[in-house]
């Protein structure tokens, strides 16, 4: 019972050859149903500059959830924001993914 928090370093590709990450963040609950947050924060207010000509920095960070079934749960589209967040209820004994995506 309570919160609890922890952080994760996450890149994105930076050769241009995908839109999400290396890795993804897999969730479960147990001990009943729990709501979990997702939060993706960029390290600058511009975000890193890659796949992009100098003076363009790249700051669409958004956030995929994904069931056990592959359905989209929960998601948001990040935009022009240094910092995004979304929400989920997630069901004991179901496995959960979360996907930071950026294009």
């Amino acid at each position: 019972a309570g919160w609890h928090s922890q952080s994760f370093d996450l890149e994105f590709d930076g050769h241009g050859e995908g839109l999400g990450v290396r890795n993804a963040l897999k969730l479960r609950s147990v001990g009943g149903a729990v709501e979990c947050w997702v939060m993706g924060i960029q390290p600058t207010e511009r975000g890193k500059q890659v796949k992009r000509p100098k003076g363009y920095y790249l700051n669409d960070l958004s956030l995929l959830i994904l069931d056990d079934a592959g359905e989209v749960v929960a998601s948001v589209l990040g935009g022009a924001r240094r910092d995004v967040s979304c929400s989920v209820v997630m069901e004991e004994g179901r496995e959960y993914v979360a996907v930071p995506v950026s294009f």
